[in-house]
């Protein structure tokens, strides 16, 4: 153990048990990082374990999960690497989290253009998004209405941003008639 080996307890020195508070930063830092590692790149199968044991970690993962999305919408680049899926990734444990830290980011992404979300999400964008988007969002409704108003914003990114809204009013966070009477005067004109 080792708190015994620094002379852990109540007698240790100051010292000592700020040695072993650094310790297990060291520790949770380095399960964070063999977690994003295991995350970053595509393999064959699915990173179980590594989702697994994101939870025990997640008030250091969090920040670097969404560190990953700010980057990605400020430069894109290098999550266009065809194996490269962290993002996917971190999308959906912040919003298995409801983190409401990556919806700022998120609507960043979804602004990028057509061609660069495709490379970036795939069918992802139109089977998943949508509903992360409204599982981060922490009731911000309008700017999400913003995005499927806005028609400088990909369609699909759109379509997701419709979606996020229609899970709002499932999920009872949403009034749903002013919902149906929104969608209802966005179907009367092009999007």
């Amino acid at each position: 153990d080792l708190s015994e080996e620094l002379g852990g307890g109540r007698s240790a020195p100051r010292s000592a048990k700020i040695a072993l508070f650094l310790t297990g930063i060291d520790r949770a830092t380095d399960k964070t990082q063999r977690i994003l590692d295991a995350l970053s790149w595509a393999e064959e199968d699915l990173p179980v374990e590594a989702f697994e044991q994101a939870d025990s970690v997640r008030e250091t993962l969090s920040p670097r999960l969404i560190g990953e999305l700010e980057q990605i919408a400020a430069s894109p680049d290098h999550a266009q690497e065809s194996d490269y899926v962290l993002h996917l990734h971190a999308i959906a444990l912040l919003a298995q989290w409801r983190e409401p830290r990556a919806f700022a980011p998120l609507l960043e992404l979804l602004r990028l253009p057509g061609e660069t979300l495709d490379a970036l999400f795939g069918d992802y964008l139109s089977v998943v998004i949508g509903r992360a988007l409204a599982s981060v969002c922490g009731g911000d409704h309008d700017a999400i209405r913003a995005l499927a108003r806005d028609p400088e914003v990909d369609t699909y990114a759109r379509e997701a941003a419709l979606e996020a809204l229609v899970v709002c009013a499932f999920e009872g966070d949403l009034d749903r008639e002013a919902l149906v009477a929104e969608l209802l005067e966005l179907a009367g004109r092009e999007i």
